[in-house]
């Protein structure tokens, strides 16, 4: 809303995020409104942040699959992890994002090739820390959410630990920290 203001643009804020036909659901209005901000806010506002894509789940189908839903989660909890790691280091989001990248490919650096610490990045988004974030957001049948509503859909454990192991064995998620 504020953007649209300082913008002048409320009316198209207005028929863009409340418009029904396109997305009735809650899930696909926060994906439209999303676009309107990264569309419309200006680029230094959140210099060195994230895109507030890279941070919010995708709405997903009730028919999608355990396997497909996690990935979406993974795809987040992974950039949530890098941005956590970033501001720890006082690093924007990009420059984080390829330093994880560079560090993902290998356990034995610690110094990137510009000589910036590396992440640990086995330690911080692994299968212990992943399974943790998927009990928080309420993604598991049978664990509230630590915040907000559940999401539109749930998984039992047993579907979880086995999407969850999918990723691992793609090499996609660490195996849990020894």
């Amino acid at each position: 809303f504020a953007i649209a203001r300082s913008n002048g643009i409320l009316d198209e804020f207005f028929r863009t995020a409340f418009e029904r036909e396109s997305q009735p659901c809650l899930e696909g209005r926060l994906g439209v409104i999303l676009e309107f901000l990264e569309k419309h806010t200006p680029r230094d506002t959140f210099a060195g942040a994230p895109p507030p894509a890279d941070l919010c789940v995708e709405p997903q189908s009730a028919a999608a699959t355990a396997e497909r839903v996690v990935g979406e989660y993974l795809r987040v909890f992974n950039n949530q992890c890098v941005w956590q790691w970033a501001q720890s280091h006082g690093l924007s989001y990009e420059r984080a994002k390829l330093l994880w990248q560079q560090a993902s490919g290998s356990n034995e650096l610690v110094q990137g090739t510009s000589g910036s610490p590396l992440p640990d990045v086995a330690n911080i988004c692994n299968e212990t820390s992943f399974l943790q974030y998927l009990a928080r957001a309420g993604l598991i049948l049978g664990e509230p959410p630590a915040t907000g509503a559940p999401p539109p859909v749930t998984f039992t454990p047993k579907e979880i630990r086995e999407a969850v192991q999918f990723y691992v064995s793609m090499e996609t998620l660490h195996r849990q920290p020894q």
